[in-house]
């Protein structure tokens, strides 16, 4: 650099010939680094701000069904439902990873005779897995435990009926991390807010990819 500005002093000194040519090559050299420098600066800050921010997206869930009704027992200490299963056909918006597909989740709910920490008689605590899968989906896709056309995650609320057995509005909390080859770890989170067959509107902030892999045993 320190060379350029010597030959460019020369040339505006009135010195021409192969010295100032030398000089206007260098400087050009260097315009042109300066440029993709910049430009390069301005792709890696656009990337940044595009997988740093969270994307919302949500689906409309319809035509539900009940495909296990679940098992329900009671004991000394309440009443539990187990394995309350429910389909339904979700619709995605503009831009939702999953445009059409599937969604489909498995519930246990338990509502204690007696107050419990965080719990209160009568009150059912709902809590579930659920799969969000891709109407083109391939065959294997729902038997591998992490696929890109696959969202997995979990849900849970606090009822104060239980939707196994009674009809009522559904409010949850929604939580989804996965793994997608490729992408790596993703996380999101939103709610639900429906009756107990599951139509109604499922929405999550869905979060950038950290680019982190599973390390052995580890659950999402």
């Amino acid at each position: 650099m320190y060379g350029c500005l010597k030959e460019g002093n020369h040339r505006s000194s009135g010195q021409e010939g192969p010295r100032g040519r030398r000089a206007v090559r260098c400087l050009l050299s260097m315009l042109a680094v300066g440029v993709l420098v910049a430009a390069q600066g301005g792709l890696e800050a656009q990337e940044t701000g595009r997988e740093g921010s969270p994307r919302k997206f949500s689906w409309r869930l319809t035509n539900s069904q009940i495909v296990e009704p679940g098992e329900t027992t009671t004991t000394e200490q309440g009443t539990m439902t187990t394995g309350y299963t429910v389909e339904a056909q979700a619709q995605g918006d503009e831009g939702a990873p999953i445009k059409k597909g599937r969604f489909r989740v498995t519930l246990n709910a338990f509502s204690p005779f007696q107050d419990r920490p965080g719990q209160e008689a009568g009150t059912w605590q709902v809590t579930g897995n659920w799969t969000l899968t891709d109407a083109e989906a391939p065959p294997e896709a729902s038997k591998t435990r992490y696929h890109p056309s696959v969202l997995r995650g979990t849900l849970r609320a606090k009822l104060g009926f239980n939707p196994a057995t009674h009809p009522g509005p559904v409010k949850a909390q929604v939580e989804m991390v996965t793994f997608r080859p490729g992408f790596g770890r993703q996380r999101g989170g939103g709610t639900f807010q429906g009756d107990e067959l599951f139509t109604g509107k499922l929405t999550i902030d869905l979060q950038a990819p950290t680019f982190r892999r599973p390390t052995k045993g580890e659950m999402p």
